[in-house]
């Protein structure tokens, strides 16, 4: 499933975040397959690999809304209404 948007940053983020959403996916897949085979090396990884994927969404996630509140303080002081 990939989007698509004009803005290339907008774009670019929407990527990163499916790319990590995916890899998310993945690890879920690693980490089901690593419980039914009882392998604890193996599902210590795909946890640490699930975390990674978490951690980068939340981040991209909170960057983006750090860069709209930005924006709307700037709007705000230039007095420009939305």
């Amino acid at each position: 499933m990939s989007t698509r948007v004009s803005n290339p940053t907008q774009q670019r983020y929407l990527e990163l975040f499916e790319q990590a959403s995916s890899e998310l996916t993945k690890a879920e897949g690693r980490h089901t397959a690593a419980l039914e085979a009882g392998d604890k090396a193996a599902i210590f990884a795909s946890q640490q690999d699930m975390q990674e994927q978490i951690e980068i969404m939340s981040g991209l996630s909170n960057m983006s809304q750090t860069i709209h509140n930005m924006l709307m303080k700037l709007l705000e002081k230039l007095n420009i209404r939305v």
